[in-house]
């Protein structure tokens, strides 16, 4: 009778999510418990969010800041018992309000929260907390999600070793290889679910910021469709290019997130183009594990580099990844071209730094009466920033108005004609998705004597998606020799984040390629058991 009261509860719930859990196992690791199986833990009574976030809670003190010392978190919710003891009551008494109620997220740290600092990595804005959430931090919060943490990102005026680092939170390591970098800007996110310290999270790119740590931390990373997610609230690089998504350790956990976080947004009027294009039962709906079969699936070779002793390795990994891709049912066509040189392309069709000064002073003025600055003029004036950052904050300065500078519009027509063209190519040949390395170079080494180093060989990773507004997924394809995550991508046209998700789950369960670092091994008490 308990496991038919339970079955039935799980199906309540999946009536928001789209999916009903499976039952086949009695317990699960905390390192790979999915939201799902999380969920039913809590409606089983096997487990509650307090001692969720008192198990984080413990491996945080363990590795973070102890052990290998990855130094991923900022600042934890000084109330986060207290929210997640709060919402097991709720849960009790009236049922859980999403399939995130109770799970505990972080938040890169340039995600605006009421309650908490939100630095972006700059020293200047510590301890000041903005006036109001972010737009997608208040989605999780009306959820149930427990705001866990901030954690650390690339500083957002410069950092010392160009990316993984900030003035404010330090250097955070790679937990696979600590010896080597863990991506930027999102890096702090992406470490800290490599690690296991919270269940989900958040993170931002305007080139490659989510994509590329979640490259280098073996998990699941989402860019999502231009428009489809709310960059309000968000410290801003540029208006175009922004974009906030879903980071986690599976397709499951970052489809989850994503049908929360997506939406409409009266302040980001670029949302409006998402309106009726958002599944109204999420994206776990499309959770399946026969989600390769029948899929067309294009190689896009502009974005294969050459196999030199740089990339071999990893491209090798790449080429047993659409053979896994084949073998479990996929259509491979091509290789397939836009014939052009993209990488030039891609150069001249970026406007970040042109935008930067507009999008700062709208950003720092919408924060509230504390905020130390109120315009990018003022921030230089402040000094908070690396001295090899004074000559592009100074350029993005002296820009006077995006409608006369010479190379703004020119760079919206090649955008929007490169996304034409990528949408035209998959249309030709009828494809579901374009495929392609996410980088073809692994995480390289920490500069050792104090220099910013040499992170990557030129156009070791892309900005494609994100130039294109086109939205994508990486997922893990496998280690090189030096135990360093390599990624696949999957990109597909403006919000097919559906056929991306049910492609990448596909190969997520067809391959099981993630595995968790060893320098963070599991404490004891971490298996959960999902029903009496």
């Amino acid at each position: 009778m308990k496991r038919l009261i339970l079955y039935t509860k799980l199906i309540l719930l999946a009536s928001i999510t789209g999916v009903i859990p499976a039952m086949a196992n009695d317990h699960v690791k905390l390192e790979s418990a999915t939201i799902l199986e999380l969920n039913e833990a809590f409606e089983s009574g096997t487990l509650t969010s307090e001692k969720l976030v008192e198990l984080y809670l413990k491996r945080i003190d363990a590795y973070d800041q102890q052990g290998p010392s990855l130094n991923s978190v900022m600042v934890i919710h000084p109330d986060a018992i207290d929210i997640a003891r709060e919402l097991d009551a709720e849960r009790a008494e009236s049922g859980p309000r999403s399939i995130l109620h109770g799970i505990p997220i972080v938040l890169k740290d340039n995600f605006d929260t009421y309650d908490m600092q939100t630095t972006g990595g700059s020293r200047l804005f510590e301890g000041t907390p903005p006036a109001h959430d972010a737009f997608t931090v208040k989605k999780l919060r009306d959820a149930g999600a427990i705001i866990f943490a901030k954690v650390n990102m690339s500083g957002f005026m410069g950092t010392r070793v160009s990316t993984g680092d900030s003035a404010a939170g330090g250097q955070t390591l790679n937990p696979y290889n600590l010896a080597h970098h863990p991506g930027g800007s999102s890096g702090g996110t992406a470490v800290s679910l490599a690690a296991w310290f919270a269940t989900a999270g958040l993170g931002t790119e305007t080139g490659v910021s989510i994509r590329d740590p979640a490259t280098n931390n073996a998990i699941v990373g989402i860019a999502p469709t231009e428009g489809l997610v709310s960059r309000t609230g968000v410290l801003p690089i540029s208006f175009v290019h922004d974009r906030a998504g879903p980071m986690a350790r599976s397709v499951t956990d970052a489809a989850a997130v994503l049908s929360v976080i997506a939406g409409i947004d009266p302040a980001d009027m670029y949302t409006l183009t998402s309106a009726g294009k958002i599944p109204r039962e999420g994206y776990t709906k499309y959770l399946d594990p026969d989600g390769l079969k029948g899929a067309r699936i294009g190689v896009f070779v502009d974005l294969f580099n050459e196999p030199t002793d740089d990339f071999k390795e990893s491209l090798e990994i790449i080429d047993q990844a659409l053979e896994d891709l084949t073998e479990n049912g996929a259509f491979l066509i091509g290789p397939v071209s836009l014939g052009i040189d993209l990488r030039s392309v891609l150069r001249w069709s970026r406007s970040s730094r042109i935008e930067n000064k507009f999008a700062l002073d709208t950003y720092f003025r919408g924060r509230g009466p504390d905020s130390p600055v109120s315009t990018l003029a003022e921030y230089i004036e402040a000094g908070f920033y690396y001295p090899h950052s004074r000559a592009a904050l100074e350029e993005s300065l002296a820009v006077e108005s995006l409608d006369t500078h010479e190379g703004f519009a020119a760079r919206m027509v090649n955008r929007a004609n490169l996304r034409a063209l990528t949408e035209a190519l998959m249309d030709k040949y009828d494809l579901d998705a374009l495929v392609y390395p996410m980088k073809a170079f692994p995480a390289a080494k920490l500069p050792t004597d104090g220099s910013r180093g040499e992170l990557r060989p030129p156009d070791a990773d892309n900005p494609f998606s994100s130039i294109t507004g086109l939205p994508s997924i990486v997922v893990p394809a496998g280690y090189d020799s030096n135990n360093l995550p390599v990624a696949v991508e999957f990109l597909g046209r403006m919000f097919s984040e559906p056929d991306l998700i049910r492609i990448a789950y596909g190969y997520e369960q067809a391959t099981q390629h993630r595995k968790s670092p060893e320098t963070t091994p599991a404490l004891e008490g971490e298996i959960i058991k999902l029903r009496h």
